[in-house]
């Protein structure tokens, strides 16, 4: 994690909690329930958000332990294999290679059946997490690495799996904007599941294995050396250094935006400029423990690349340069084996003609063979995670003079934990402030306003600061907030399409501005989107909500004028 972020989030910890006593003894795990919960397959649901690589990276040669667990060697689909290592920071001392035993000395057996909710890992909240043994007794787990850690690569896959699924959906319905999408038509899902295909699944070896259906990196086949073409392209425009051979955003908007130039103006390049932002964060998902701020290598940019083609502006016809669409696809080859997989997807998901997200994620996420995050622990939370939960633990003690119960500490984590994933889409979005400039870390104006709107996070018990007033209706910037939210807002609610629209562009500015500031719109307009932590109704990761509200509208509207292109001064 750069130091940039890191100081962000350690500059704007807020929380806020209540706590529930305990109740309801079971004699059966040898321990007490929770007043008013849910039986325990529903209560695997706190996740940890935390894209930083010194939390989120594991053992890499950590062995999946279940027995009847299907193997991730076959979760991808059919293409060229490529294998490369995952990264590997953990300590030495969190190496545990034990086997989790309960309390009373036994194994616990993976996976294990109760209710008909299969479980990878122990079952429960902390202090109460059980597990069925081998000789089929339910028995609470020991509180030790070894049972924290058990199958930590499969569950490393589903959350991350599903994350990343929820930023391809997200880039798929931004295909036809300014028309405002929930669902996927035909042609956005097909291409969608193009990127779908190509997540790096890790290994119980320590490697990760992508499918790369296309053959970007090796194929001889008229798209991959298109893709290397422009690739090398890009590399020699840029002057990149030859160590490197990596691509940034910036660059990528520069050179791809310019070879799909067709005199679009104002609006039109904008909403490009947002549709190119979103298949940008699609590439960087793609591997486990990734950093928003990364670039791309060859393959991860040639998918990108291709479906940058595939923008259909208001809902027109996209490009179809893959021919997933024709009623006579290619008879062989990878073309053949991309438009299989995506006929495929379509025929399992669409209902009437639409793909919900819910449809979408469901069918990769079975098509692994990986099970909803919401049904394995998540992986260890970040270092500052931890440290803000205890440090909340201390403050309600302090207080109060009791004890954070189990259930608060419950409610904690998951506040944290989403707030930790704002965080990092607040700092995605300052580091675009200044496209096509592209940076890694925050300068002072960049920070100072994704610090501004961080403090806006609705916590459960606060709500929003509102420091700024903009929902103070008797202040000037209240009434300017209030005006442009009448302007913007459609049924009441503002969506992105809406956002564009109103904004209008950069009329008068280089197509290279326009589509660089619809990628920053972009990016604030997700963080606004999340300000507010998920309902247990919502799917995964991202909240199901795309529109916002008067109240998260007003700091976006704010922030959505301090950017300033290529770095040149900030108002």
């Amino acid at each position: 994690m750069s130091s940039s972020m890191m100081l962000l989030k350690a500059c704007l910890l807020i929380t806020a909690v209540t706590a529930t006593e305990m109740d309801n003894c079971d004699p059966a795990l040898g321990s007490c329930s929770l007043k008013g919960e849910a039986d325990p397959s529903t209560l695997l649901q706190t996740r940890v958000t935390s894209v930083s690589d010194d939390a989120m990276q594991d053992v890499a040669s950590e062995k999946m332990r279940q027995g009847e667990a299907p193997s991730l060697e076959e979760n991808v689909d059919k293409g060229t294999s490529h294998v490369m290592p995952l990264l590997d920071d953990r300590r030495k001392e969190e190496m545990e290679k034990d086997e989790c035993l309960t309390i009373h000395g036994n194994l616990c057996a993976w996976p294990f059946t109760d209710k008909g909710q299969i479980y990878y890992d122990c079952a429960g909240k902390p202090g109460q997490k059980w597990c069925m043994t081998t000789a089929n007794k339910k028995q609470r787990c020991q509180e030790s690495p070894a049972c924290e850690n058990v199958n930590l690569i499969y569950r490393k896959a589903s959350y991350w799996y599903d994350r990343f699924l929820d930023v391809v959906y997200t880039a798929g319905l931004r295909t036809t904007l300014p028309k405002h999408a929930d669902t996927l038509d035909e042609h956005s899902l097909r291409y969608a599941a193009v990127m779908a295909g190509e997540f790096y699944f890790p290994q119980d070896d320590g490697t990760t294995e992508v499918a790369d259906v296309l053959e970007l990196q090796y194929g001889e086949n008229e798209v991959a050396v298109r893709v290397r073409n422009m690739f090398q392209k890009i590399l020699k425009k840029t002057k990149t250094l030859e160590d490197r051979q990596r691509v940034t955003l910036g660059e990528f908007l520069t050179i791809v935006g310019k070879a799909r130039n067709r005199k679009r103006k104002g609006l039109e390049e904008v909403a490009y400029g947002a549709y190119m932002g979103a298949l940008y964060d699609s590439a960087t998902s793609m591997m486990i423990g990734h950093d928003g701020s990364s670039d791309l290598g060859v393959k991860c940019f040639g998918v990108t690349y291709v479906l940058t083609q595939e923008f259909a502006y208001q809902g027109s016809d996209g490009d179809d340069k893959l021919g997933l669409m024709l009623s006579s696809p290619a008879v062989s080859g990878a073309l053949k084996t991309a438009y299989d997989n995506s006929e495929q997807a379509w025929l399992e998901t669409q209902e009437e003609g639409r793909v919900t997200r819910q449809a979408f994620k469901q069918y990769f996420m079975n098509k692994a063979r990986l099970p909803p995050p919401n049904r394995v622990a998540p992986p260890v939370a970040s270092a500052w995670v931890k440290e803000a939960l205890e440090t909340t633990a201390r403050k309600v003690e302090q207080l109060s003079g009791k004890k954070l119960s189990a259930n608060g500490k419950y409610k904690a984590s998951e506040s944290i934990a989403w707030y930790d994933h704002v965080l990092d889409l607040l700092f995605t979005a300052g580091l675009r402030m200044m496209l096509p400039n592209t940076k890694d870390t925050l300068g002072k104006h960049c920070f100072q306003y994704a610090a501004l709107m961080a403090g806006e996070f609705a916590f459960p018990a606060t709500g929003r600061a509102d420091v700024l007033g903009v929902r103070n209706k008797n202040s000037q910037i209240g009434k300017a907030a209030k005006d442009a939210f009448q302007a913007a807002k459609k049924g009441g609610r503002v969506t992105l399409g809406g956002f564009l629209e109103w904004k209008g562009g950069l009329y008068g500015k280089s197509w290279l501005e326009e589509i660089s500031y619809g990628s920053y719109l972009a990016a604030l307009y997700d963080a606004a989107v999340a300000m507010k932590a998920p309902t247990k109704s919502d799917l995964g990761r991202f909240t199901t909500k795309t529109d916002l509200g008067s109240k998260a509208f007003g700091v976006t509207w704010v922030l959505s004028q301090e950017f300033y292109f290529n770095d040149v001064g900030g108002q």
